[in-house]
Parts: structure tokens; C-alpha cells; sequence
């Protein structure tokens, strides 16, 4: 049997990937922001054990 892997959607840089899984409007912007602070907290913690600088997610 084969796979489909065929890519039928690319959700574009900067969209809330919340919003197009159709979550609440309210409910996906605090989603997206926890993501972001998830996101930038673990390349906090990355800076700290490597020392090196780290870009903040934009959001």
C-alpha cells in the first residue's frame, strides 16, 4: 500500500496556525501566544547553555 504524501496546504509564515485549525478567534491568539512564549523560553534556555544570542519569535 502506498503513503500519500502529497502536500496540499503550506500554511504561510506569520498566519496564527490556530486560527486555521478553526479554533475561536479569542482561543487561537492566546494559543499562538503561548506558543511564542514556549518558543522564545526555550531559546532562552539555549543561550544559556551555549552562550550564544538568540532572536526573539516575532509576534
Amino acid at each position: 500500500m502506498k503513503t500519500d504524501t502529497a502536500i496540499r496546504h503550506v500554511t504561510p509564515p506569520g498566519t496564527n496556525l490556530f486560527m486555521e485549525l478553526r479554533f475561536a478567534p479569542a482561543e487561537a491568539h492566546r494559543l499562538q501566544a503561548a506558543s511564542h512564549k514556549q518558543i522564545d523560553d526555550a531559546r532562552v534556555e539555549m543561550r544559556n547553555r551555549i552562550g550564544k544570542p538568540v532572536t526573539p519569535t516575532v509576534g
